[in-house]
């Protein structure tokens, strides 16, 4: 089978499943990854045939993505802040709204020996990516899903990111060995999609990524932020500042939250969509 062949054949097949717009995005990432070019060398690739063994792991490969297993899962690799990231199906796939925060930490943050924590660090994408970009930060990243937190320090490793990782219950206020810390910024991306949002999610999603990094309490959807929040009041430093990624239907309501705690200068920015997604404050100068 020749390349072109295979990834014309792929577009058709996924696009059983997906929007052609879609499809064709999908395969993009998979040949890119795949082949190691970039996005933009894809159709450029020579239309050679394909080794026996190459075209079976390659066939391989469509099955998984027909079934719709997220292209990220089926080659194990995530991009984020332009740096590759091993995901599994114990971990969320970044999402580009999650970059768009960092953006906004990064026009923030210098490259000075302050503090961070990345609470449900997940992959471990914004911890390594704070680490990369501000090399003297001293950068901790907690979650509750042990198998979350291998695959974070495996991406800590791969980029020679010195990281602590460190096992904590969020909903029930177990901080496991964070008590005794202070931390100048705490950024978060936490669980904070309802079950009535759950009905009109793609079923690749519901089916391939891990619920509890996913969906919050339907008594209680806020209960990570506000838990983040009891915790910043004696961990964080004064002038210290909180980093929220938020349900759009909420960040009203996150931002009247964090002005109760005592935050000022609270903001909500909107991403790219337009939608209302982040909220940041910062703790006051007492001294």
């Amino acid at each position: 089978m020749k390349l072109h062949e295979l990834i014309g054949l792929s577009k058709e097949r996924l696009s059983e499943i997906y929007d052609r717009e879609e499809a064709a995005a999908i395969v993009r990432v998979w040949i890119s990854d795949r082949f190691d070019v970039a996005l933009s060398a894809v159709n450029s690739l020579p239309d050679t045939d394909l080794p026996d063994h190459q075209a079976e792991l390659l066939s391989i490969d469509l099955d998984n993505l027909c079934k719709g297993v997220p292209v990220q899962q089926v080659t194990g690799v995530a991009w984020f802040c332009n740096l590759p990231f091993h995901v599994t199906k114990d971990v969320l796939i970044p999402r580009p709204e999650t970059e768009e925060l960092m953006y906004l930490l990064f026009e923030e943050m210098q490259d000075e020996p302050i503090k961070v924590l990345d609470v449900c660090t997940g992959s471990g994408c914004i911890a390594v990516a704070l680490k990369n970009k501000f090399p003297q930060a001293h950068v901790s990243g907690c979650d509750i899903s042990f198998d979350a937190l291998m695959v974070a320090k495996g991406n800590a490793k791969k980029h020679n990111a010195e990281i602590d990782f460190l096992w904590t219950d969020v909903a029930e206020g177990i901080w496991e060995g964070l008590q005794q810390e202070k931390f100048d910024i705490i950024v978060s991306n936490p669980p904070y999609i309802t079950s009535v949002e759950a009905l009109s999610m793609h079923k690749n999603v519901l089916d391939n990524e891990p619920h509890i990094a996913l969906f919050a309490p339907d008594d209680d959807p806020l209960i990570f932020y506000r838990q983040i929040l009891i915790f910043s009041r004696d961990h964080l430093n004064d002038g210290g500042s909180v980093w929220f990624e938020v349900n759009k239907g909420f960040a009203s309501e996150i931002a009247r939250m964090m002005k109760g705690f005592g935050f000022v200068e609270v903001a909500v920015e909107n991403d790219i969509s337009g939608n209302p997604r982040f909220v940041s404050g910062f703790l006051p100068h007492y001294s």
